[in-house]
């Protein structure tokens, strides 16, 4: 609307990528049997077994991913495809936690033989995770996304085995070697207060969750908190036209999920 852009209004934006850094799970060994036994149960075929010791499994300790990826095998197995999803949803979120806290929770950003060994297996576990979870979604949008995730997964193995070497007989990675870089935003065009907007409270926020893709457009875009909806469509307007470089592994650009957050003010 005419006007509207000098007015006293106050439109801010940040962006921040949603990952959130944390130690990696420890399973205590009574638990690792208990998860165990669950795996037993599945890989000996007896699926309602398997079920309702791995579902014990996970609600004693929610963390555990071995068991949420399991009991998301055996409820895909027995046709329960809304309970598979959320099962390897858990297991996914827990080793993206897992990852996050060994990419970006580390000091020496060095990892040794063991170290290098379980690096490797986490990043093979969540691409599995990730690969099932494809035969339980049927919504053609999130059906992309788990695909762009999976992606992301595999271009980070990759990037891991290619920058792996041996040295003096043990096997090392050094995060310089992976060249990692983030995504830099280059441009990020603020909202305009819109006229249709609701005239209280004073502020209002939006959060929007986005992926910024490897070509360098920002998609799937969709709102987290809805306070007006003019506000979210003028958020969800200026977000796709934000300009940046993706993020690179090894030199290769990878898409990369984000959350933007649009703060409205009013006077």
């Amino acid at each position: 609307m005419p006007g509207w852009t000098n007015r006293p209004l106050l439109a801010f934006v940040c962006f921040s990528f949603c990952l959130l850094i944390a130690a990696q799970s420890q399973i205590p060994e009574k638990q690792a049997n208990s998860t165990a036994d669950g795996v037993a149960l599945y890989e000996r075929g007896d699926t309602d077994g398997a079920i309702k010791q791995l579902s014990e499994a996970v609600k004693n300790s929610k963390d555990d991913a071995r068991a949420w990826h399991y009991l998301g095998l055996a409820q895909l197995k027995a046709g329960n495809l809304k309970a598979a999803r959320e099962a390897f949803g858990k297991a996914t979120a827990v080793r993206n936690r897992d990852i996050t806290a060994q990419f970006f929770g580390r000091q020496d950003r060095e990892w040794r033989d063991e170290q290098l060994t379980n690096l490797k297996a986490l990043l093979r576990d969540q691409i599995e995770s990730q690969t099932r979870t494809l035969e339980t979604i049927s919504e053609q949008q999130e059906l992309a996304k788990t695909r762009i995730a999976l992606e992301r997964s595999r271009g980070l193995a990759d990037c891991v085995d290619q920058s792996s070497k041996v040295i003096d007989g043990h096997t090392q990675l050094r995060w310089a070697d992976m060249k990692i870089v983030k995504a830099r935003v280059l441009s990020k065009p603020l909202p305009i207060y819109p006229s249709s907007a609701l005239v209280s409270p004073l502020r209002r926020d939006v959060i929007l969750r986005a992926i910024f893709m490897a070509d360098g457009s920002v998609k799937y875009i969709e709102a987290v908190n809805s306070p007006d909806r003019a506000l979210v469509e003028e958020s969800i307007r200026v977000a796709k036209l934000v300009r940046f470089t993706p993020q690179m592994f090894c030199g290769h650009p990878i898409s990369t999920p984000v959350q933007l957050e649009y703060f409205f003010m009013r006077s």
